[in-house]
């Protein structure tokens, strides 16, 4: 039968004059009240439930303003106050209240978290499972997504202790046969009517899961939870799906890495039909960035397992393998291949390698941080023999250097904060060294541009308490005239252009990755011809590696000292770099120089570095100077302008 909606609201407004009544009166309603009410307005049977608990001190949920408490009703406006938890006092009209509220019995989490804050927080610490299952209880359908989960949550605890609390929830849900965990972050928890036996779910999530990892994940709980010895026929099944994923070129290489070491130790208990082989990882492994990216994707106790693996399927180049981990690696995964390799007792070989590696150079910036982050545990006194030196503080200045010249951001750098923060560092790498030494040292500190000044002259401090002779060099940097002050020398700052910088990287990135690894494969190829006395074909490779090395030394050397130029805001008091000046003469010629970094040079644009000659004689200079260039005339400075006004 159709009802206008006039009429509904007729209703609707008869039935809240009815509730106002009642919350005017004893504030409670009894079956009789309701049932009343609901004889007079039959249409209001959708709201039988909600008349129950529309009372001051019920707990109710909104989409928008989200858990909240009925705390009173203000006769004056006929609206209910309800306290939001971020949208406390909030008065809502009662026929909105009835339509949009969800109203929580005294079971629900939240209800009993006002009742008992104590106890409730206990329950969620101590059983996060149980909670769980009092949410779900109380979710339409005995089900809800994390996202939901964790907005009632956050109506008991702040956010971040809710995404701690998911840590072990999760893995309590992952134990249980109560609650179906989803496979997708989206997906739903959901309270089973009849639990499943663990192993059968655990059976089932390898077998049915359409991801890898999830596999893996119930495949690893039958291990966990020692289900490896059950009924064989469905660990048969299980072992050969591990085994068809860790074969699979199509799966992620680290799925395969545990699909195989779950076949091993399934395999241990319930033999498999098929053989099991290691070696479908071999081709996987021999591409070092892979076995980079697998080790730091893996947990720190499962290193040592991986080193072996590595040693088993490549025993050849093992140890060039563990070097590059060791070496290329983030911190937390330098850290625990150190730890698995003291663990097997190779602390003594590590001690060489490092000492190797600093002798070369071969430092990388990620383990040089580890190095000054433990240098004081007595735990790796043996790999660390002799502690960190002055030739380790020089490598992690060029290290700093470098890193600070690749990065466009201004990101510290944290290997530059742990030399700035530790007092004691700096004074434990320079004890017993020659003053000479201490002075490069400092230079390099002033020139670096991973420190700002401030920090840099924290640093010197350090220094001038063990060598008081190096007093004045913190302010010797600052000093000279501005010809002198962009003097280019050995310890000096190198000024260029962002332009000329990123040139200079694209051919260092060439010499380094493209250039020198093709001379390699050059020399190695000309070896194999025979004679190498008569060999021209090795003799011309190995001179284009000495070319080749020289250029990246040179190079490197540059970019430790280069400073980038902020073109945009240079002063045209004077001439300096990035200005444009204009010479002229008594004869009316006129010339234009522009005046840029050092690697900026372009004669057929009147492009001059600072360094040249033309450049060292012009910069100080202001307008109506005169100045003689070789072979020229006298002329006078008619003009200074900006570079980024031509450009």
């Amino acid at each position: 039968m159709y009802v206008s909606e006039k009429i509904l609201t007729i209703f609707l407004a008869n039935f809240v004059l009815g509730v106002l009544d009642w919350l005017q009166g004893s504030m409670t309603m009894d079956t009789a009240v309701i049932e009343s009410l609901l004889s007079k307005n039959p249409l209001l049977q959708r709201y039988r439930d909600k008349l129950a608990v529309l009372r001051p001190g019920a707990y109710c949920h909104h989409k928008t303003f989200g858990y909240g408490q009925i705390s009173a009703y203000d006769a004056d406006s006929g609206k209910l106050v309800v306290d939001f938890l971020e949208k406390p006092g909030h008065a809502i009209d009662l026929l909105f209240a009835l339509k949009h509220l969800e109203f929580i019995p005294p079971e629900h989490l939240v209800a009993r978290h006002k009742d008992d804050a104590e106890g409730t927080e206990k329950l969620l610490k101590d059983d996060p499972l149980a909670a769980i299952e009092i949410i779900l209880k109380n979710m339409p359908d005995h089900r809800a997504t994390q996202l939901e989960i964790t907005e009632l949550l956050s109506a008991i605890w702040d956010k971040k202790v809710v995404r701690a609390w998911w840590a072990k929830a999760r893995k309590d849900i992952g134990l249980s046969a109560k609650i179906a965990a989803p496979d997708v972050k989206t997906g739903y928890y959901i309270l089973r009517d009849q639990p499943l036996e663990q192993l059968d779910e655990a059976i089932d999530g390898v077998l049915m899961s359409k991801q890898s990892a999830q596999k893996i994940i119930y495949a690893e709980r039958l291990l966990r939870d020692g289900m490896g010895s059950g009924r064989a026929e469905d660990l048969h099944l299980v072992v050969e799906e591990m085994q068809r994923i860790s074969a699979s070129s199509a799966a992620p290489v680290l799925d395969r890495l545990m699909a195989n070491w779950i076949c091993e130790d399934l395999s241990s208990t319930i033999p498999s039909k098929q053989q099991h082989s290691i070696e479908v990882l071999k081709e996987a492994f021999s591409d070092m960035g892979v076995v980079l990216k697998v080790a730091d994707m893996l947990p720190a106790n499962r290193m040592g397992r991986f080193l072996n693996t590595l040693a088993n399927l490549h025993p050849e180049k093992f140890d060039t393998l563990v070097g590059q981990i060791i070496c290329n690696g983030s911190q937390r995964t330098i850290g625990s291949a150190i730890n698995a390799r003291i663990a097997s007792g190779q602390a003594e070989d590590l001690q060489q390698t490092f000492e190797r590696w600093l002798r070369d150079n071969s430092f990388k910036i990620n383990l040089l941080e580890w190095m000054f982050r433990n240098y004081a545990n007595v735990k790796y006194a043996t790999i660390l023999k002799g502690g960190i030196t002055a030739a380790h503080l020089r490598m992690a200045l060029v290290l700093i250097d470098q890193e600070a010249i690749r990065r466009q951001a201004n990101r510290k750098i944290a290997l530059a904060e742990l030399i700035a923060n530790d007092r004691e560092l700096v004074e434990i790498a320079i004890r017993g060294e020659s003053t000479e030494i201490a002075r490069d040292l400092v230079h390099m500190i002033m020139l670096s541009q991973g420190f700002d000044l401030l920090t840099k002259r924290s640093i010197v401090a350090r220094f001038m308490r063990a060598f008081p002779d190096l007093n004045g060099l913190l302010t010797s940097d600052d000093s000279g005239t501005t010809s002198e002050k962009y003097a280019d020398g050995p310890s000096n700052t190198l000024y260029v252009s962002q332009k000329s910088l990123n040139a200079i990287r694209r051919e260092y990135e060439s010499i380094v990755n493209e250039k020198i690894p093709a001379n390699k494969r050059a020399i190695a190829i000309a070896r194999e011809m025979g004679d190498l006395r008569e060999n021209s074909e090795y003799k011309m490779a190995r001179q284009d590696q000495g070319v080749l090395m020289a250029r990246k030394t040179q190079i490197e050397k540059d970019l430790a000292r280069v400073q980038v130029l902020d073109l945009q805001n240079v002063s045209i008091d004077s001439v300096s770099i990035g200005t444009v000046v204009t010479l002229g003469n008594d004869d009316g010629k006129i010339q234009k120089f522009a005046i840029l970094g050092a690697w900026d040079s372009d004669p057929q644009r009147a492009i001059i570095a600072y360094r040249t000659p033309i450049g060292a004689a012009l910069l100080g200079k202001k307008v109506g100077d005169a100045i003689q260039l070789d072979g020229q005339t006298e002329q006078k400075v008619i003009a200074i302008e900006r570079w980024m006004e031509h450009a």
